[in-house]
């Protein structure tokens, strides 16, 4: 007998996990404003996704709780879809849009039926979110499109168009935050398009440099 079925559900019938479940704690998961728009854009650009992967739902008498894609729910609850964008959506199977075509009416979920194992749960919930590989910063840097990979909610490569002057970067986070490639003592430095394997030693002159630059317009066209 199949553990897992498909189901096609309401999105309004489908509750976040707060903790209903015995033996499960509540969705540890948070998303907050910029990755909120980021997640509501990845779902407008490709709404294919939410078939591919569909959301994880654990039926508990008359409740169906999100196991797995908490946030992709918060997102759906609030989505609304532009007009230019509805033959998109329509033509994924698994969903069904309102009679106006504007919001997600019912989506396709794997449910998990009730009485499954409560540690079982627990590992879903954490595996599914869990990233086991780690990202080659060097390689991504240098093979794959800086703005797409911002764009698709990747954290990690900083540029010089994200500073704003005071040593922070549009997300709140430093600007000198380093990132080590696969353990070496090099960052990848990036000055738009053009990106570069660099030791950290060079990096922290150029940083402390830019630091301590009066007008950091200057100091940039005096790199190009």
């Amino acid at each position: 007998m199949e553990i897992f079925g498909a189901k096609h559900m309401k999105v309004s019938s489908l509750v976040m996990n707060t903790g209903q479940i015995p033996g499960v704690p509540k969705n540890p998961r948070v998303l907050k404003d910029d990755k909120f728009h980021k997640l509501q854009q990845s779902i407008l650009d490709d709404p294919e996704m939410l078939s591919l992967r569909e959301m994880i739902v654990y039926q508990q008498g008359d409740k169906n709780i999100v196991l797995c894609g908490n946030m992709r729910l918060k997102v759906l609850r609030e989505l609304v879809i532009p007009f230019d964008l509805v033959q998109r959506f329509a033509n994924v199977e698994t969903i069904k849009l309102s009679d106006d075509n504007s919001r997600i009416v019912s989506i396709d979920v794997k449910v998990i039926p009730a009485g499954f194992d409560a540690k079982k749960l627990r590992a879903i919930s954490v595996k599914d979110n869990n990233s086991f590989g780690e990202w080659d910063f060097d390689l991504l840097a240098n093979e794959w499109d800086t703005p797409e990979l911002q764009d698709w909610g990747l954290d990690g490569l900083p540029t010089l168009s994200e500073f704003d002057g005071t040593g922070a970067d549009k997300s709140g986070a430093s600007p000198w935050d380093r990132i080590d490639t696969n353990g070496h003592e090099t960052v990848v430095f990036s000055f738009g398009e053009c990106h570069a394997k660099i030791p950290i030693s060079i990096y922290e002159r150029f940083a402390q440099a830019f630091k301590n630059s009066a007008n950091k317009v200057q100091f940039i066209e005096g790199l190009i």
